[in-house]
């Protein structure tokens, strides 16, 4: 929301703190009978712009009412300093372009701004768009401006400041030593004179209907008179309170240049990547790919006292490249998310679902995937083509044949924080001692949580599935002669079956245990991004529970126990909140719940003393974030609103829900801005 407030003011910073000089002059009174011309001296029309004129230099914004804006605000924002910035727009507006500019211009009608994609460190150079108060007015000759013809339809506003001639230099060779020891003096204690401020431009363009006048401000005339076209296109105005969209060549230009700078650094990452990783890699850059064919992005913001409702939409082209995506988001129109989404744990940090590629699309990615990672395992080990056969197929079994599926995890604040922070741990880290057995117990239990995942499936069908992973899995292999392991690889892992301790859990429930192990052969970068692994246990249990299947995986067997209990008896859910009845209940593409302690719990690392060292130095930095911001948020990914007119193409909209509670606990959680005093 801080980003959403601040979007006219940072706009208005921009333009620097200059105070116009613009010098108003009553019209002369008309004459006993004037002629109609005489009448309306400003009712010139400007000539049609060309159509490079229109096209946008990378990012407009529109603000839809600045005047009320803040006063629909969500409460806790409404006290803070971004709700107080946003209430001082009319008075930074008057004190940046003049109380004159300030008299004719109408803040309750949308403000809209235009800047170029900025480049390298140079600053922004905004052009403010304002509709008028009392275009009569104006077109009469009495509104109290200054105005100067520049061209058909387009006046300088204010007097033209000439530049000041520069004052000749005194010439202080004929003065003495000690004169001109005491004017060197003189001069170091005295205070610099300012600079005096220089009127920031500004045009009155005056456009055919619906658009009428318009005021254009900005730091730089040459820009002002660039974005005339631009500025004064007849367009819409915008259901958000706050309107940001990037489009254009030059936007275009820029996506293009940071796809390709990401290819480049995949291509050198990948050199030593497993198959898998490289199948990964390559799915991943082609859906980058489609996705950076998109013509344009738009953020929305609309406020209420009750919270923050913000949209992101990307709209594509119909083209060569983007139609595998459009024909998929047509046979996806429809899809809805997993029930399971709303019998999710409400403790979670991190919660999603997934209504699914589609079983067409999730048959080509599961096969490509297998017979990536089995495609070389005859080369590699001594195993028959029979055995690879019934592997592949075994392992396909285990995905869902839509890939519909929802998942949750969490971490126990206090256990993360008093394990990483226990005397054993800290001293280890401290003498680069390696840890005990206990220590690294206590570690992987803690900081790893839980993890669960719904599969809307048939019991019935998907535990047999297992139960053939699991005997596929224990078929013997050895790797061929003359074939040594690649020193990339960082973990073994065994894969058993357990006997079920937990009761109270429904008949049929598996427990597995994957036992990790770190790679006595892996060479670890010497960055230290990846290092060793530290040995665990992963504890699974795969619950039937009928038309439904549930995953629960901890690596503490306790833990993994408890949530499945909780799952089974269907106590605190994400079904309380009205907003998660809606998402399953309307055709979504996903959905994401979160909280910013989950987050920030989510992105620890531990596996070395300077994973632990960083993790320590984060948990003490958020704190607060951490034990304070428990309130959840919710994300959703849908199809956008197909495009005016029927034109062709498609997009995707991006929803999140920011309640006025989530909001005051985020502020609550940063520390007060220190006043500054005066001098």
């Amino acid at each position: 929301m801080r980003f959403w407030a601040l979007v006219v003011l940072g706009c208005v910073g921009c333009a620097g703190s200059a105070k116009p000089n613009v010098t108003s002059v009553p019209s002369a009174p008309a004459p006993a009978e004037p002629a109609e011309d005489e009448r309306r001296p400003y009712a010139e029309l400007m000539q049609p712009a060309p159509g490079d004129a229109e096209k946008s230099p990378g990012i407009w914004v529109q603000v839809r009412d600045v005047a009320q804006l803040g006063a629909r605000l969500p409460k806790s924002l409404q006290t803070e300093a971004p709700g107080r910035m946003v209430s001082e727009i009319a008075q930074t507006v008057s004190s940046q372009f003049g109380a004159d500019i300030a008299a004719v211009i109408d803040l309750s009608q949308p403000v809209e701004i235009a800047l170029s994609m900025p480049r390298g460190f140079g600053p922004p150079y905004p052009v403010f768009g304002f509709r008028v108060r009392s275009p009569e007015a104006i077109e009469r000759g009495q509104a109290g401006l200054t105005l100067r013809r520049l061209s058909a339809g387009v006046w300088q506003l204010g007097d033209v400041v000439q530049a000041a001639e520069p004052e000749p230099e005194f010439d202080d060779s004929e003065l003495d030593d000690d004169e001109a020891a005491m004017d060197e003096e003189e001069e170091e204690g005295e205070e610099p004179e300012p600079e005096p401020d220089e009127p920031v431009p500004c045009l009155l363009a005056h456009a055919p209907e619906p658009v009428g006048y318009r005021v254009l401000c900005g730091p730089e005339e040459d820009m002002l008179h660039t974005l005339v076209g631009f500025m004064l296109r007849d367009t819409p105005v915008t259901q958000a309170d706050v309107h940001v969209e990037l489009s254009g060549a030059t936007y275009q230009k820029t996506v293009q240049t940071a796809f390709e700078a990401a290819i480049a650094s995949g291509k050198t990452e990948a050199e030593t990547n497993t198959g898998s990783e490289k199948l990964g890699a390559k799915m991943g850059v082609a859906i980058v790919e489609a996705f950076a064919a998109h013509e344009r992005i738009s953020f929305d913001a609309r406020v209420a006292p009750t919270g923050v409702e913000l949209l992101m939409d990307l709209a594509f082209p119909r083209s060569l490249t983007t139609a595998p995506l459009e024909l998929w988001t047509r046979s996806m129109s429809t899809r809805r998310l997993p029930k399971s989404f709303a019998l999710l744990p409400a403790d979670h940090g991190l919660a999603l679902a997934f209504s699914g590629l589609g079983e067409d699309a999730t048959k080509a990615a599961v096969s490509a995937f297998l017979e990536e990672v089995f495609g070389g395992m005859g080369q590699e080990y001594v195993i028959t083509p029979q055995e690879l056969t019934e592997m592949n197929a075994a392992f396909a079994g285990l995905v869902p044949r839509d890939a519909h599926f929802s998942f949750a995890a969490g971490v126990d604040a206090a256990a993360a924080t008093a394990a990483l922070n226990a005397n054993k741990v800290e001293q280890a880290d401290a003498t680069d001692r390696p840890l005990t057995p206990a220590a690294i117990k206590e570690l992987q239990s803690s900081l790893a949580g839980w993890m669960v995942v719904g599969l809307d499936v048939p019991a019935k069908d998907y535990l047999p599935a297992v139960e053939r992973m699991l005997r596929v899995n224990a078929i013997p292999t050895r790797r061929r002669p003359n074939m040594p392991r690649k020193d990339s690889e960082r973990e073994d892992s065994k894969l058993r079956r357990r006997p079920l301790k937990t009761a109270g859990l429904p008949a049929g429930t598996l427990h597995l245990v994957d036992e990790v192990r770190p790679a006595k052969t892996y060479k670890p970068p010497v960055d230290g991004s990846e290092p060793p692994i530290l040995p665990h246990d992963s504890h699974t249990l795969v619950i039937p529970a009928g038309q439904r299947v549930w995953v629960v995986s901890a690596r503490d067997e306790a833990l993994a126990g408890q949530r499945a209990l909780a799952l089974v008896r269907g106590s605190a859910t994400l079904a309380a909140r009205p907003e998660i009845q809606q998402a399953v209940e309307r055709p979504l593409l996903g959905a994401w719940s979160f909280t910013a302690s989950g987050m920030i719990l989510q992105g620890l690392d531990w596996d070395s003393a300077d994973e632990r060292r960083m993790a320590r130095r984060k948990l003490r930095r958020f704190q607060k974030q951490v034990e304070g911001t428990s309130t959840p948020m919710l994300a959703t990914l849908e199809l956008s609103p197909p495009p005016a007119n029927d034109a062709p193409g498609f997009g995707f909209r991006v929803k999140l829900l920011v309640s006025d509670k989530t909001i005051g606990e985020y502020l609550g959680s940063f520390p007060p801005p220190i006043p500054i005093s005066p001098p």
